[in-house]
C-alpha cells in the first residue's frame, strides 16, 4: 500500500488539475489511515469536478470515520440527487433514515458497502459518472 502511496503521490503532483487522480491518491490516504490528508485531496479534487460521483461518496466516508457525520450527510444527500437509481443508493437512503430518526445525535451505521463496494458497483458509479459529466 506504500507503493501505490508513493506512485498516487507522484501523479496527484504531476497532474494537479486531474480529479481522478486527486480521488484515487485521496483514497489510499484514506486506507491507510490517513484521513486529515485524504480529506484535503478530496475537497481539492471536488473543486475541480464538483459533481463526480466517487468524490460524493468518499468524502462521506471520511468525514463519517473522522466524526463530522453532519457534513458527510450532505455528500450522501448530493451522491443520490447526482445518482439516484445506482447501485448503493438504497443503502446510503437507509443511513440518511437512520440518522433523521435520530436527529444527528447519533453516529448511524454507515451504509452497507462503504469501504468494500463490490467491484461491480464500482464500476456502474463509474459510467454513472461519465454520464453526469
Amino acid at each position: 500500500m506504500q507503493m501505490a502511496r508513493h506512485e498516487w503521490s507522484q501523479a496527484a503532483k504531476l497532474n494537479p488539475a486531474n480529479s481522478t487522480i486527486a480521488n484515487n491518491y485521496a483514497y489510499i490516504l484514506y486506507k491507510l489511515g490517513e484521513n486529515e490528508e485524504a480529506l484535503v485531496w478530496y475537497r481539492n479534487a471536488l473543486k475541480i469536478s464538483p459533481n463526480r460521483l466517487p468524490l460524493q461518496l468518499n468524502l462521506g466516508d471520511v468525514l463519517t470515520d473522522v466524526g463530522n457525520v453532519k457534513e458527510a450527510k450532505a455528500f450522501y444527500e448530493r451522491y443520490l440527487e447526482l445518482a439516484p437509481l445506482s447501485p448503493t443508493a438504497s443503502s446510503i437512503r437507509g443511513w440518511l433514515e437512520e440518522y433523521d430518526q435520530h436527529n444527528g445525535l447519533v453516529k448511524p451505521r454507515q451504509y452497507e458497502e462503504t469501504s468494500s463496494r463490490s467491484f461491480l458497483n464500482r464500476v456502474q458509479d463509474f459510467f454513472l459518472d461519465i454520464e453526469n459529466q
